[in-house]
């Protein structure tokens, strides 16, 4: 049985990724930046309203996706394809204060090879 795995391959889903960084604002500035409508359109591309709704579909200039998980200031996950790639990814946000002037977020995907080219 061949157990070999590029490092962030998993057993079943195609590869995990994960970037931690700690910004010096607020956890409240964080979910602005993250979920906002302006801020939306800087990691997911120009489209009309995303609805962040749990089961909400939407569509953008350069993929498509579905919200999964919407906790106000703290989590945000969501299914996304980007044009192009064969297979969905699991996008997952969430942002942890540490003090009051400081907020780590947290960014993870799970998706096919084509992530870690794009």
């Amino acid at each position: 049985m061949d157990t070999w795995r590029i490092v962030g391959q998993t057993k079943t889903v195609g590869f995990q990724v994960g970037i931690r960084r700690t910004f010096p604002i607020s956890q409240e500035k964080a979910w602005e930046l993250t979920a906002s409508e302006d801020g939306l359109k800087l990691w997911l591309g120009e489209s009309t309203k995303i609805n962040l709704q749990p089961g909400q579909k939407f569509r953008t200039k350069i993929g498509e996706g579905e919200i999964r998980i919407v906790k106000p200031l703290q989590q945000l996950r969501l299914a996304w394809k980007k044009e192009g790639w064969d297979k969905t990814s699991t996008i997952q946000v969430r942002i942890i204060p540490k003090e009051n002037t400081k907020t780590s977020e947290k960014k993870c995907s799970n998706t096919g090879k084509e992530f870690l080219n794009k």
